[in-house]
């Protein structure tokens, strides 16, 4: 007879997963229903913190952190289920900056984007600065967990066919992850290329990927697909 706290907890990667997936597409299609404005998504996944969403993406990455603080893996993977937790919580509880600079000018978002935010005000820029770090912490640590963590093998190092696939979708998530945080790099660091790509939401777009591949990556740890027979 099989375990049943086994079985909760393979439930709760599978959740974890689904959550992952389903975070950009929920905030989009929510923040979309009754709306009258001339943009259907936000410049950030982090942005939607100060609409009618917020709630929900407070709730799922809550979920998401709670459930990463919990995580013990093998000999010492809770540290980075720690870390994971701690980031995902200071994403959350330390929201995103309402301001946009471009050439040294601070544009708040309420007037490029009047029917999205409930914030009366920008928020300092330190607090911007924060969440952003905090954020591709969070994200690195969960290429972490791809990478080196869900690939790991019994101490007899024996693998079945289904574990190398796995192993290998694992790698790609991870692989993935990292890529959009390097590629979102020289747009924060240069105002001429946020300038340009500032109409396009390339933030929340290679968040989005970010994200899925995150998902993607804790619903197959959670034995939805190639599982061992």
């Amino acid at each position: 007879m099989e375990n049943p706290e086994i079985i909760s907890y393979v439930t709760l990667r599978r959740m974890v997963g689904i959550l992952g997936l389903s975070l950009p597409v929920v905030l989009v299609l929510g923040m979309n229903i009754g709306r009258d404005c001339d943009h259907m998504i936000e410049g950030s996944i982090s942005d939607y913190f100060h609409t009618k969403m917020g709630n929900f993406f407070v709730g799922i990455m809550c979920f998401i952190s709670v459930f990463l603080f919990s995580y013990k893996g093998y000999d010492k993977d809770w540290i980075a289920g720690k870390l994971a937790c701690l980031f995902g919580l200071i994403t959350v509880f330390v929201p995103t900056s309402l301001s946009i600079k471009i050439d040294g000018m601070a544009v708040p978002k309420e007037i490029c984007f009047p029917c999205d935010h409930f914030a009366p005000c920008v928020y300092p820029g330190i607090m911007g600065y924060v969440h952003l770090i905090s954020a591709a912490l969070f994200l690195l640590t969960l290429a972490y967990f791809s990478i080196f963590l869900f690939t790991k093998t019994g101490k007899d190092g024996k693998m079945t066919a289904y574990k190398r696939k796995r192993n290998l979708v694992y790698r790609i998530c991870g692989y993935i992850i990292i890529i959009c945080i390097v590629l979102l790099v020289p747009y924060f660091v240069s105002s001429s290329i946020k300038k340009i790509l500032l109409p396009y939401h390339i933030v929340f777009w290679m968040e989005t990927i970010a994200v899925f591949a995150f998902g993607f990556s804790w619903l197959v740890k959670g034995e939805t697909l190639w599982k061992d027979r």
